[in-house]
This record gives structure tokens, C-alpha cells and sequence, in this order.
């Protein structure tokens, strides 16, 4: 069989017998899920396979690029001899020949590893597997780019639009997004919220949050209304669900440019980072709420970000409804007195007092106190029991 031209597509069913998985590749997880979908409903996505290329020369052979896990599974099906409505002995294949792969060669082994390192299950999460291998700098950012049959600048391109923020990493997965509105504690994963929770969460709150999730509603409040709270244990009440777009619906990577701008500038080290992080937070849940994720859309609010940066009432309004999470008002209190020596018993003598300040009438409204005691007004600081 004569390889394609270089740079050519084809779509064509290549004989199971021509085809070979890739000698350092390591396929994670089973195959049963996928044996059974094929015997239900036949080969549905074509398998990527590049020409195999032996001491600079073509041959009828071919490499699987994307697709091993069907490849493997048809080939089950084929070993069985079990008969099936479909035949299996060829598989529908897309030929791409800008792998240009020898595989004699150790450009070709490079390839390989860099493509077992970086192939995954959903396109973010390749995207995430390329910042950690271009952050490893186990392969310069050309080699990784080319393993992939993209442009030379394309990792680097991705890897500066990967941060390392949770809900970062929700939005553009297009994944569910878990927030608790009363102390930031954030979950990206359904099922690690219910892992977390599961000594708390009924049988009928799990019902509830599949019906959520499988309704066309898509702000929580909205199905609340209808259907009652999602939660009723009291220690669940302050979650909320923000319904994601779905692994296949999700936001393009190259529309975060703002988000990582707006992230990088100022909400790692920068004078106001906290209320950056703040509003960078709540920027990707509005998105997410209203079902915002075109680059113009993720460009408008985060112009409104930086705005409010600029407003310091506006920011004081919004750090007033803030909830701070016990943890981190410890660690506040803790970078106030860390210079100074203090014994036990003036250590109990300021517990005490934290105590009081949070039973005072004065503060019933501030359960959990935004303790900033720089920023605290004199007079409020006279008032407090001594």
C-alpha cells in the first residue's frame, strides 16, 4: 500500500491486521464499556492511525495514533470469533500523515513517550497533561508540539493558558462546579463532594441533585423554586451547583487569554489579591450561571473585574458580604502576632476577647468575622469589651 502524500487526510477501512498499537503506550482502564458499545452499535468514531515508516521507507502497515482502547476492543471481538451484526476485521480510519513517524528512529521512541504522557480522555485534560510535561521540561516545547502533529509554538501556546485554579480548570472542562457560599470551599467533582459529604447527604439529597443536574434548568434557584430546596441538612444548605457545559461544550482554551491576564496580574502577587481572587471567582461563576463562554463574553467581565479593582467602595461592599472561612481568619490573626512574643496566658487573654467580639449584639450580623484589624474604624475599636 503506498503511504499518503505528507500533510494528507484520508478517511479509509484499514484490515485490524495492519494495524498496530503503539509499543510504548499504556492505555489506561478496560475495555469492556467500549467491547459492548461496539457490539451494540457498531464503530461509531474512526480510529487516527499515522503510516508506519521503516528505515525511511513506507510500508502497509499502520501506528495508532488516537483509538487504541476501540482497536483493542474490536480486536477482542475478531479473537472471540463470537458472530456479531457487525464485521470488525476492518475499522474505519482517519490516515494523518503529519506524524510522520520512523519507527526504526529515536524521534520516533520520543514520540511515543510524549504522546503516552500527553494522550487523555477529554481535550482539557491533554491541554493540562501539556502545561505539566512543558513545566517538566523533560522535552523542549518544539519536540512536544511536533509528538502531537501540531505547529511548533502550539504547546507553549497552551501551556500559558493552563493556570493553576480550580475553578479555572471547572470552566474550560466544562465539569460541574460545587461552591459553598459561606466559605469558598470549592468541588470540581461531583463525586468528591459526595465522598466528602457522604456521612451527611441523605439518600433523598442524592436524588434531588441527580434531578438537578438531569433537568433543563440551569440555575439552581429557578428548580428550587419549583421543587423545594436541593439540600435540607443544615450543613449542606450553603452548596450551591453550577451546572457546567459538559466535557464536549466546553469553553475554548484560546478564549482565556483575559481570565489568565487578570489571574496572572493580580491575584498571585499583588497588593490586592485577596479581593482579586475574590473577583475572579465570581466572575467564573456569573459565566458559568449564565451560560456565558465566547471570548467576547469572558473579555466583557473581566473589563468589569478590573473596574471594580479601581472602586475601592465597591470592593469594601463585597468583602462585607464575604464570608471568611475560620481557617483563613486563623491564619490573619496568626501574621498579626507572628513578630511578637506572647505567653500563654496573654494567649488566653486574646482568645477570650475573640469570643466576646463575636457574641457582642454589635456583631451578630458577622459570624464569621472579615478580621482585619488594620483596617477596623477607631471608634469600633473602643467599643469592643475589654
Amino acid at each position: 500500500m503506498a503511504t499518503p502524500k505528507t500533510n494528507e487526510k484520508k478517511l479509509m477501512k484499514i484490515s485490524i491486521e495492519k494495524l498496530e498499537a503503539m509499543n510504548y503506550r499504556d492505555v489506561a482502564g478496560d475495555i469492556d464499556d467500549i467491547r459492548d458499545s461496539l457490539l451494540e452499535k457498531g464503530q461509531l468514531e474512526p480510529i487516527t492511525v499515522t503510516p508506519k515508516i521503516e528505515e525511511g521507507k513506507g510500508t502497509d502497515r499502520f501506528i495508532i495514533v488516537n483509538g487504541e482502547r476501540r482497536f483493542r476492543a474490536a480486536k477482542n471481538i475478531v479473537e472471540s470469533g463470537r458472530e456479531t451484526k457487525f464485521n470488525f476485521s476492518e475499522l474505519d480510519c482517519i490516515i494523518d500523515t503529519s506524524y510522520n513517524l520512523d519507527t526504526d528512529s529515536e524521534n520516533f521512541k520520543l514520540n511515543q513517550l510524549i504522546l503516552n504522557e500527553v494522550h487523555k480522555s477529554t481535550t482539557f485534560d491533554t491541554y493540562l497533561a501539556v502545561k505539566s510535561l512543558v513545566d517538566s521540561k523533560k522535552y523542549s516545547k518544539s519536540q512536544i508540539s511536533k509528538a502531537l502533529g501540531k505547529d511548533e509554538t502550539w504547546a507553549g501556546k497552551i501551556a500559558a493558558l493552563i493556570i493553576d485554579n480550580e475553578l479555572f480548570k471547572c470552566y474550560f472542562s466544562g465539569a460541574d462546579l460545587i461552591y459553598n457560599k459561606n466559605n469558598a470551599e470549592t468541588f470540581v467533582s461531583l463525586n468528591s463532594f459526595a465522598d466528602s459529604k457522604k456521612d451527611l447527604m441523605t439518600e433523598k439529597e442524592k436524588g434531588r441533585v441527580a434531578a438537578f443536574l438531569k433537568s433543563k434548568t440551569v440555575e439552581l434557584a429557578e428548580w428550587e423554586k419549583d421543587n423545594g430546596p436541593l439540600f435540607e441538612t443544615a450543613e449542606l444548605k450553603p452548596y450551591i451547583i453550577y451546572k457546567g457545559f459538559g466535557a464536549d461544550s466546553s469553553p475554548s482554551i484560546w478564549a482565556a487569554q483575559s481570565l489568565v491576564e487578570f489571574y496572572n496580574d493580580y491575584c498571585i502577587d499583588h497588593p490586592k489579591k485577596t479581593e482579586a481572587k475574590l473577583l475572579f471567582s465570581r466572575s467564573i461563576r456569573a459565566l458559568m450561571l449564565k451560560k456565558r463562554k465566547t471570548k467576547a463574553d469572558i473579555d466583557k467581565i473581566m473589563e468589569a473585574a478590573k473596574a471594580k479593582l479601581t472602586d475601592n467602595g465597591e470592593l469594601e461592599k463585597e468583602q462585607k458580604i464575604n464570608i471568611v472561612a475560620p481557617i483563613d481568619m486563623a491564619k490573619r490573626i496568626y501574621n498579626l502576632f507572628k513578630d511578637i512574643e506572647l505567653n500563654d496566658e496573654q494567649v488566653r487573654e486574646i482568645k477570650k476577647h475573640l469570643r466576646a467580639i463575636v457574641k457582642d449584639p454589635k456583631y451578630k450580623e458577622r459570624i464569621f468575622v472579615d478580621i482585619s484589624l488594620t483596617t477596623k474604624k477607631k471608634d469600633e475599636d473602643e467599643e469592643s469589651p475589654q
